[in-house]
């Protein structure tokens, strides 16, 4: 999952885009502050770090740009935890 992301199926939840919408919803002011912490961090521009980025709908009210924001979340949060783990592993 961390290589190559939620597409590939390992998170079933998150394939679904409705179940990743409804994801998206109930996990919004995380996503968002994780999204807000990658963008300072990094200077990129919210279409540049999310593949497949609808511009045209950047407030994403649309379902396709918040399964994108869902799997950008959860990707993310896996990604944490797993810095966390090897950290403490290797310390």
């Amino acid at each position: 999952m961390l290589r190559y992301g939620c597409n590939t199926g390992s998170v079933p939840d998150l394939t679904n885009p409705l179940s990743a919408v409804l994801f998206f919803a109930h996990h919004k002011a995380e996503i968002n502050s994780r999204l807000s912490c990658m963008l300072q961090n990094t200077g990129y521009a919210l279409q540049e770090p999310i593949s497949g980025w609808d511009r045209t709908d950047p407030l994403a009210l649309e379902t396709r740009n918040q399964s994108l924001l869902a799997r950008f979340g959860y990707e993310s949060a896996a990604s944490q935890l797993l810095l966390a783990y090897a950290a403490e592993k290797y310390d």
